[in-house]
């Protein structure tokens, strides 16, 4: 009679891994009789670039094509994306702004800070259906700024489990073409938007613009400002809530902007110039991450391209940490009078700085922790002025900001007079930020309260 014999192997089938299990029927002898593939473990997509082409270069840019596909063995589930890359000839990559690299018909977002059109269906299958394109177009623009090599690579976010991951990418050099700008037209570019390594009660920005085409651009032109979140949802900003000294402002389109006011932009090099202003901490604590800006918002500027006008980034990691406010200590000292002498400590343990002003409430209450009414000035804090919050007394911290630890430390000493006491206190409570004024990593420690001695 034959012997059963099983044997485990992996074998790769299309770039599929499969684990194979071979069922052998050995006859006397040791001849194999049969062998059986017996399971495929797991099939998995496989995204790819299959190729990037160009066209014939227009007076726009060069218009370019982008073939993609799901050569694995089942559906890519959706939304992925797709980034884009601008590089010079020493392969350092060149900084885009959405959408300055066209992609009609897919919405761009920023992905692990590229550009990227997004996929947003929720299936992409295998082979032959499985297929995509994006055609758009490269402006003049970045062609002169130096890009000479053009970078696509599929699933950017790596969403996607893939069969095969270190086939994402494919690259091209473009076509050595002279750039067709006709005479006499500007072509109006933001260059770039940098920020100022100090962190205070404002982010300061340079932003530098130009004229990168062959004839002046009648003013006067505008450069709008928008502030958006992570989801790229637009936060409302007001006339002047981002300075720029120097450019008055006007809203144009709906958008606050800058006004270049001079009749005449002249080419570059001499057409140049440079808003040096502020985004408050007012915006980032509403959630603004992101700067965009238009030049030419109004539109009033014929120019040779009118598709390079956005530049968006995002604003600096220091720009978006948040405070955190919490009362460190209260310690007491009774004083012969009947009354208590008390020392608050408070400090910002958070990882960025709280814009003032802000206020300490201070509460006194009865063992039943009834609340005894007070009014400004019951409880004495010397140094510091005091408001009605809401129905609370406020200590407050008048200064524009107050930094992180360890610097952000502050001391509030004052008295509770005797007269609260014989009405029955027998504790104090204090919350710093008590009109809820200042966004926070945390918002869930503010409060601090000990027994009177």
């Amino acid at each position: 009679m034959p012997t059963i014999q099983t044997d485990v192997k992996t074998s790769t089938i299309s770039s599929t891994k499969l684990l194979v299990a071979t069922l052998a029927l050995v006859a006397a002898g040791g001849v194999v009789l049969a062998t059986i593939p017996l399971l495929n473990i797991r099939k998995l997509p496989d995204l790819v670039i299959n190729k990037i082409t160009t066209a014939t270069p227009t007076i726009d840019g060069i218009p370019y094509t982008i073939n993609y596909s799901n050569q694995g063995s089942v559906a890519a589930k959706g939304p992925f994306h797709i980034g884009l890359i601008a590089q010079d000839s020493n392969y350092k990559e060149i900084k885009l702004g959405l959408n300055e690299i066209t992609t009609p018909g897919y919405t761009q977002k920023i992905v692990k800070n590229y550009v990227s059109a997004e996929f947003n269906k929720r299936s992409f299958p295998t082979l032959p259906n499985g297929t995509g394109i994006i055609q758009g177009n490269i402006p003049w623009s970045l062609v002169n700024k130096g890009m000479t090599k053009f970078t696509a690579k599929i699933d950017m976010g790596e969403v996607v489990a893939e069969s095969i991951e270190t086939n994402n990418k494919f690259s091209i050099d473009l076509p050595r073409v002279a750039t067709p700008t006709p005479a006499g037209l500007p072509d109006l570019v933001i260059d770039e938007i940098t920020f100022s390594s100090s962190i205070t009660s404002t982010v300061n920005f340079s932003l530098k613009y130009s004229n990168r085409g062959n004839g002046p651009a009648a003013g006067p032109f505008h450069i709008g400002f928008v502030a958006q979140d992570n989801n790229y949802t637009e936060i409302p900003v007001a006339l002047n809530e981002i300075s720029t000294p120097g450019y008055t402002q006007e809203v144009i389109f709906g958008y606050p902007s800058a006004k270049f006011n001079k009749p005449s932009f002249p080419t570059y090099p001499s057409g140049t110039g440079e808003i040096k202003g502020s985004i408050p901490m007012s915006l980032i604590n509403k959630g603004m991450t992101k700067f965009s800006t238009k030049i030419d918002m109004g539109e009033n500027v014929a120019e040779s391209n009118e598709t390079n006008n956005k530049y968006s980034v995002d604003l600096p990691a220091s720009a978006l940490a948040k405070p955190d406010l919490v009362i460190t200590n209260i310690a007491l000292s009774p004083q012969a009078d009947g009354s208590v002498q008390y020392q608050l400590d408070y400090a910002n343990q958070g990882t960025g700085s709280a814009s003032g002003p802000f206020y300490i409430g201070i509460i006194a209450q009865t063992s039943n922790f009834t609340e005894l009414p007070l009014q400004p000035g019951t409880i004495s804090s010397n140094g510091y002025t005091q408001e009605m919050v809401g129905n609370y007394v406020g200590v407050k911290y008048a200064k524009a900001n107050f930094p992180p630890s360890p610097n952000g430390t502050g001391v509030v000493l004052g008295t509770i007079p005797k007269s609260l006491i014989d009405q029955g206190m027998t504790k104090f409570s204090a919350k710093i930020d008590m009109g809820e004024n200042v966004a926070e990593s945390v918002e869930t420690n503010n409060k601090y309260f000990v027994d009177l001695p």
